[in-house]
């Protein structure tokens, strides 16, 4: 059997609001390097989050590029409508 093994590496984080944007580095089955870059959202009153967008499959400027980009435009999620908070 196949031994598993944490290939997942945190290059990069953001906290705004209740809102958390991250890159991670992970390991391909041939042992390449691919990015993928999460948001998610967390609700002290429930206490539970869950993912709004998890895209990978991508290079690392890419990675960078959309992090920069998430992170300027977004700064919270609204629970009630089910939508990101945009930058005013």
């Amino acid at each position: 059997m196949d031994e598993q093994k944490q290939t997942d590496d945190c290059l990069l984080a953001s906290f705004k609001g209740n809102l958390r944007i991250r890159v991670h580095e992970v390991t391909k089955h041939d042992g390449s390097p691919t990015y993928v870059v999460e948001i998610a959202a967390w609700n002290s009153w429930a206490g539970q989050g869950k993912i709004l967008l998890l895209q990978g499959g991508l290079d690392l400027g890419t990675a960078h590029e959309l992090f920069t980009a998430f992170t300027t435009q977004f700064r919270g999620y609204d629970w009630i409508k089910n939508e990101l908070e945009m930058e005013t």
